[in-house]
C-alpha cells in the first residue's frame, strides 16, 4: 500500500480480523494498443497502431427514467433509415457517402425537432432556441 500511495495511486486497505486482507484502488488508468487510422471499432482495419489512454472510471449513479421519445416523435425508425439510404452511394472503403438527399433528411430532422420541442414546452420545461 505504501508503494502505491507513494506513486500517487489512491488506495484503501480492507481490514478483516485485525489484518489487511485486501487493497482496494480508488482509480486505475489503462491504455489500449489499437489501430487508429480509419478505425471505428468495427473489426480489423489497416492503419498505424498507437497506445490510446483510457479512463475506466466507474461512477455510481441512479437512473431516472426520462421521456419516451419514440412515442413523442411517432416515427418508424426502420422506414426512416431505409429512406435515408435510398439513392446514396457508399465508397468501397466506407469512408465517404455521396448522393444524399439532404433536403429530405433535413425536413425529417426538423419535424422530429419540432415534435420534441412542443412536447417539452407542453411539459413546462423552459427551453432556449438558438438561431
Amino acid at each position: 500500500m505504501r508503494i502505491l500511495a507513494s506513486l500517487g495511486i489512491p488506495t484503501v486497505s480492507v481490514v478483516s480480523g485485525g489484518k489487511i486482507s485486501n487493497v482496494r484502488t480508488e482509480h486505475v488508468w489503462v491504455e489500449a494498443y489499437v489501430p487508429y487510422q480509419y478505425y471505428r471499432g468495427a473489426g480489423p482495419m489497416k492503419g498505424q497502431k498507437i497506445w490510446v489512454p483510457l479512463d475506466p472510471s466507474f461512477k455510481q449513479h441512479e437512473k431516472i427514467e426520462g421521456l419516451d421519445l419514440s412515442s413523442i416523435i411517432d416515427i418508424d425508425t426502420e422506414a426512416s433509415i431505409e429512406g435515408f439510404k435510398d439513392g446514396i452511394i457508399v465508397s468501397d472503403t466506407m469512408l465517404s457517402v455521396s448522393r444524399v438527399n439532404v433536403q429530405s433528411v433535413s425536413e425529417k430532422i426538423e419535424n422530429v425537432d419540432a415534435k420534441i420541442f412542443h412536447c417539452l414546452f407542453q411539459s413546462g420545461i423552459v427551453l432556449f432556441q438558438w438561431e
